[in-house]
Order: structure tokens, then C-alpha cells, then sequence
């Protein structure tokens, strides 16, 4: 049996006097033959080609054909090769990260970040085990940045820390000079608070439980923690009144550390336990009748009211329009976002103790990386 000859078609290439008579196979993708191919290449590599090849290029970038066309090629196998290997070059990575500090990519990155795509990238990425490096590897940097040591610094100076990691040092027994709380007249000693926690030990497990951190597998009723059973951070410790209140033995008590965690600062009473409490509610309810300070408490206004706030301190600062310093200052403001943080600790320091109304420090500079999405993230 012969061969059967390949269907053919006509070369596209037209000029003034007409149009190129030669053929090629019908199953080539091309549209002009070998020759007029050869002759074209020719033109181009000459002065006058390379000028009416430029005009010509740019008329056509940006039209809806360019676009199609270079979609079509991004999608192909090939394409995403080129793509990949331009990507991971030097110069591509240069190129990339000149894109990413622009006012363009900047609005791109903020766009897709915020996007349900984005967040979903970002979420997959830092439970990874190179998100979980890349984040000990910042807080690593950051604590031992000037910066670090200055905000870590200034959350230690605060009197709510100060108190928290006297009093966990006292009812473990280990703290050698203690003088804050009996100059409140609020223990007069280690023994003194030891033996008034152990007191208020009411479950069986607790009896000989140990004090400490809550980790991420620490199970409940396994570890013991100083709880408060209204929120020390409802009080304002720029009154002496209010610290004993905040601190004093009614409204202290042994309390499981997974408990503690997840309660936070909210409001763990129920109305009668409020009531009972009444002698030590904090400043802001002693003008309220019973009924509005039990809404005050119940709807947690305080930490509505404190994050409002915070939110408008920030605005003053950064300025509206300001996003870069505003994402700075997610890692200085250790005094509020740790009352708010309901998230567990990762590194703890040995000298403090946490309760349900304060996060100890840590730093949150993973929160404020960007990921610079791909052209398949934003289509």
C-alpha cells in the first residue's frame, strides 16, 4: 500500500503583489512555510527589522490576542518550565523582590493576603514544618534584637507582671525576698500564701498537682495556675485600692492551667458568684446599680471598651494611611495584645505565671508576614 500523502495548506506570508504560493502539512501548528520562515529571521537580525519589530511589538503588548496568547502559553507545560527556571534565577529573584517593595505589589500582597485564598495559603504555610521554623527563627532574631530586649523589657517593668511573677515565686515556696504583697497586707510571707492556695484546693487532683505553664499538650486538671475570679486586668493598677482588690485573697484561688488559658480575661462567674464578689468589683461598677453592673461584667464591656482603646491610641500614632508602622506595632504592643491573646504560650519564661486575665509575652512577628502571591493566586 502507498504511503498517503500529508493534506496541505497555503503559507499566510502576503506583500504587495500577492501571496506566498508554497505549502506545508496542515498538521503543523506554523503558518508560514520553511522559506518565507528563513527570510523573515533574515529581515529581523537587520537595522530597519529591529526598528519595525519594536513598533510592532508594542503595538501589539496589551491587547486582547497578547493577553490570550500569553495566557495560553503560561498554562502549557513549557511555559511553566520558563516560568519556574525565571523565577528561581538571580536575576528573577532580584526582579521579584524589586516587584514586592513597590507600591503595585504592596497593594497586590495586601489584596491577596486579605483574600479567602490567601488566608488559606498563609494558614497552611505557618502549620508547616517550615512555617513553624521560619516562625522560631524570627522570635529567635526578634528577642535578641535591640527592639526585642526593649519591648520585652517594658512588659517586666509593668506592675501587672511584676505582681504575677512575685506571687507564682511565693506559693512555689522559692521567692527569697518577698515584700510587695505584705506591704498590701496580702501575704505576709511564702508560707502564708502556700498554705492559703492550698486551702482553696477543692477537687481531689489538685491536692498534688504541680505549678506551672500550660503548654500546647498540657491536659487539664494536670497543672495548677493563680486564678482570678474577676479579671486583674478589669482593674487599673494605677490605684493602690485596686491592686489590693485585684490581688487580695477574695478574689484569688488555685485553678486548673487549661481553664485559666482558655478563660482569659473573660468573665467566668455566674450572677450569684458576681454578687458575693460585690466588695471587690472593680472602680467602674461601684456607681452602677446591681443590674448594670451584672450586664457590665456578663457582656465583658471592659475588654470591649480597653480594645477600642488601643485601636484608636494605635491610629493616633501610625496615622490612618500608615500601614507599615501599624504592622510594626503589633510586635511594641505587648501591654495590650497579651491581655487579648487567648492563644498558648510556646516559650514561656521560667520567672512568671499566667492566669485567666494575662498572656505573658511573646513575639508576634510571623503575623506580619506577607506572602507575595503567584498570577494563578489573583486570577
Amino acid at each position: 500500500m502507498e504511503p498517503v500523502a500529508p493534506e496541505m495548506k497555503r503559507c499566510t506570508t502576503r506583500w504587495k503583489g500577492g501571496q506566498c504560493k508554497r505549502t506545508l502539512p496542515k498538521s503543523d501548528e506554523r503558518k508560514t512555510c520553511v522559506k518565507c520562515r528563513s527570510k523573515s529571521a533574515k529581515y529581523e537580525r537587520t537595522k530597519k527589522g529591529k526598528v519595525v519589530r519594536k513598533r510592532a511589538s508594542k503595538k501589539y503588548q496589551g491587547t486582547v490576542k497578547q493577553k490570550a496568547t500569553q495566557n495560553r502559553f503560561a498554562a502549557s507545560d513549557k511555559g511553566k518550565a520558563c516560568v519556574k527556571r525565571s523565577k528561581n534565577s538571580t536575576k528573577g529573584k532580584a526582579n521579584t523582590k524589586k516587584y514586592n517593595c513597590s507600591e503595585n505589589g504592596k497593594a497586590r500582597m495586601k489584596l491577596h493576603k486579605n483574600s479567602a485564598k490567601g488566608k488559606a495559603s498563609t494558614k497552611k504555610y505557618i502549620t508547616s514544618a517550615k512555617g513553624k521554623a521560619t516562625k522560631s527563627r524570627i522570635r529567635k532574631k526578634y528577642n535578641g534584637s535591640e527592639k526585642g530586649k526593649a519591648s520585652y523589657q517594658r512588659q517586666s517593668d509593668r506592675k501587672v507582671c511584676k505582681l504575677s511573677c512575685s506571687l507564682y515565686k511565693m506559693v512555689r515556696g522559692v521567692h527569697d525576698r518577698p515584700a510587695t504583697f505584705g506591704a498590701l497586707g496580702i501575704f505576709a510571707d511564702n508560707a502564708d500564701t502556700e498554705a492559703f492556695f492550698e486551702s482553696t484546693k477543692t477537687e481531689p487532683w489538685m491536692k498534688g498537682a504541680p505549678w506551672g505553664k500550660r503548654w500546647k499538650d498540657t491536659l487539664a486538671k494536670t497543672v495548677l495556675q493563680i486564678g482570678h475570679r474577676i479579671p486583674k486586668v478589669w482593674y487599673r493598677h494605677n490605684d493602690e485600692d485596686e491592686i489590693k482588690k485585684a490581688w487580695g485573697r477574695q478574689n484569688l484561688f488555685a485553678q486548673c492551667a487549661v481553664e485559666n488559658h482558655d478563660a482569659n480575661d473573660r468573665n467566668i462567674l455566674t450572677r450569684e458568684q458576681w454578687m458575693a464578689l460585690k466588695p471587690i468589683w472593680p472602680k467602674q461598677c461601684t456607681t452602677m446599680t446591681d443590674e448594670n453592673a451584672w450586664a457590665w461584667a456578663a457582656n465583658n464591656v471592659d475588654n470591649i471598651t480597653r480594645k477600642k482603646e488601643r485601636a484608636a491610641a494605635k491610629v493616633a500614632v501610625a496615622g490612618p494611611s500608615n500601614e507599615a508602622e501599624s504592622n510594626e506595632s503589633n510586635n511594641d504592643d505587648y501591654e495590650s495584645n497579651k491581655e487579648d491573646d487567648a492563644s498558648v504560650k510556646l516559650a514561656p519564661s521560667d520567672d512568671s505565671e499566667s492566669d485567666n486575665n494575662d498572656e505573658e509575652c511573646d513575639e508576634e512577628a510571623l503575623a506580619s508576614i506577607v506572602f507575595a502571591p503567584s498570577d494563578d493566586d489573583l486570577d
